[in-house]
């Protein structure tokens, strides 16, 4: 039998608000799972509220130290007779974070624990779709093609959690409230400032248009961290940070609409306009991959990209009238 959850099945908004906890934080909410969430949220205000419990509840275990998590997975369990099987281990899940924040309250003292949330919201992307966010605190963070960011505000901190894609960041200074962006291989963090992060590649590059902000890898215990000015890019990977050019026009073309290559290996090329559109386009040798392209081009008309090919390089473009596909031949081979 499967152990997998129907959410109509579930009748307690407790356990539902837990359910779609879980898939916002599983990273393969489908767009009919996020219509259906949202859906659920408008039916009733209670239904957030619970909502926001069960985030408040995650944020607080996240912070346990390693022996304290433990304690309280020791606490957890003993309050079981059985192992919980298929839906019952589920529907124990609030129950059990509930635990564990119990544990954390006696153990660790709310003054660790940080300020309670006051906002906290998850934004996306669809593929070829841009959202401009206002926050609450006067900021905005403008979400690239195929994004996810989780925003989890306090009164003494103001964090993103940019799970995947690029955003921009125009941020407001408020007083012993740092803005830090947060990504699986560092974080940035910042008082006022504007930047872009675009994730790709097991790692992320940062790109700075004003002010300044510090740029954090590595483990907790040995983080590598380094400032980084207007008019400065870094790539950081899992503990390396690596100074890059900046180019700060190329870096937020996007928000505008559009895309900008200097001297871009035609193949990065078409890699790049596929984060936001499904055209396919095959190279007909590998060779034609290296070839260099420069142009700034609009990401919702692809097929001016296309049209534009052979008077930049020397390549034919056509379509195969067989698999729908633009093939890109060497110029000589075009006119055979």
């Amino acid at each position: 039998m499967s152990d997998r959850i129907e959410v109509d099945t579930l009748t307690d908004s407790r356990d539902v608000a837990a359910y779609w906890y879980e898939r916002f934080r599983s990273g393969n909410m489908t767009p009919q799972e996020k219509q259906d969430f949202d859906a659920w949220l408008a039916r009733d205000p209670q239904h957030q509220t619970h909502y926001q419990r069960i985030q408040a509840l995650w944020a607080v275990t996240e912070q346990l130290p390693q022996a304290c998590a433990a304690q309280s997975q020791k606490a957890s369990t003993s309050r079981q007779s059985k192992p919980l099987r298929s839906r019952r281990a589920f529907l124990g899940y609030g129950l059990a974070m509930a635990g564990a924040a119990g544990v954390a309250a006696v153990t660790v003292g709310p003054w660790q624990w940080g300020a309670a949330i006051t906002f906290q919201q998850v934004y996306t992307t669809a593929q070829g779709e841009q959202r401009n966010v206002m926050l609450p605190d006067g900021s905005s963070m403008m979400l690239n093609t195929d994004t996810v960011a989780e925003v989890r505000f306090s009164q003494n901190k103001r964090l993103i959690n940019l799970q995947k894609g690029e955003a921009l960041f125009a941020v407001q200074t408020v007083a012993n409230s740092p803005f830090i962006v947060q990504m699986d291989m560092g974080s940035v963090q910042v008082t006022g400032t504007q930047f872009n992060i675009y994730q790709a590649d097991q790692g992320f590059t940062v790109t700075v248009l004003e002010g300044s902000v510090q740029v954090e890898t590595g483990p907790r215990w040995h983080p590598v961290r380094q400032a980084l000015a207007a008019g400065k890019a870094l790539r950081v990977t899992e503990g390396v940070l690596a100074a890059v050019p900046a180019d700060a026009h190329k870096a937020v073309a996007w928000s505008e609409g559009k895309v900008v290559f200097r001297g871009t290996s035609l193949r990065d090329a078409i890699q790049e306009l596929k984060r936001y559109n499904d055209l396919s386009v095959q190279l007909t040798t590998a060779q034609l991959g290296q070839l260099k392209v420069s142009g700034v081009f609009r990401l919702d008309d692809p097929y001016a990209f296309l049209e534009a090919l052979p008077h930049i390089i020397p390549v034919g473009v056509k379509e195969n009238a067989q698999n729908r596909a633009f093939e890109i031949f060497p110029l000589q081979q075009f006119y055979n």
